[in-house]
């Protein structure tokens, strides 16, 4: 038996420094967005999807640059840069929809802080669709879930649909979208 069709998802944990990445968030504007549910984001703010080009995140974003690189090289996929980035910051029992990247070739969600027992970040099967007459003796894998804590970063294909539970007390995340170098939003959509 072989296994084929996998998605690979890349797990790293990285060096920050989350008193300066909370000191950048006050400079930025935080909103509600839909796919967020008691939670708030930078996203549709102004200037929210620039967050990981401020210059006093160089070094973080150093450090995700030689993630993304590892995770692209890994697939033999050409390079990428972060095209977008934003924050978002969840109260207790807050959660995130289930959605996927448009426009975007690799996703990433660096986990900043949260609370003890945190729900994971659930990812959705990708092949359900084509699953349409099989019947299963035991679980047939619909979902795969990933814990979450402090300093992780998860880089995953933009087209993979994720979501999160409800959330026990605080989550911030700092999320990003790329395209492959060299590349322009406005040629692609």
């Amino acid at each position: 038996m072989y296994n084929i069709f996998p998605t690979q998802i890349g797990i790293y944990d990285i060096p920050y420094d989350k008193k300066l990445i909370y000191e950048v968030m006050k400079d930025y504007k935080l909103d509600p967005i839909s796919v967020l549910n008691g939670s708030k984001s930078s996203y549709l703010t102004e200037t929210g999807t620039k967050f990981l080009h401020d210059n006093r995140l160089k070094e973080l974003v150093y450090n995700i640059y030689l993630r993304l690189d590892d995770y692209t090289n890994n697939l033999s996929l050409v390079p990428c840069d972060i095209s977008s980035s934003w924050f978002n910051n969840m109260d207790d029992g807050g959660n995130v929809a289930l959605h996927r990247h448009q426009g975007s070739v690799i996703s990433g969600a660096l986990y900043v802080d949260v609370s003890k027992n945190p729900s994971p970040l659930k990812f959705k099967n990708p092949l359900i669709p084509y699953k349409m007459m099989e019947l299963y003796t035991d679980d047939p894998n619909y979902h795969h879930f990933i814990d979450v804590y402090p300093g992780l970063l998860i880089l995953f294909p933009s087209w993979l649909e994720h979501e999160t539970l409800p959330q026990k007390g605080i989550r911030s995340v700092v999320s990003f979208n790329t395209l492959h170098k060299g590349a322009n939003i406005d040629n692609i959509i």
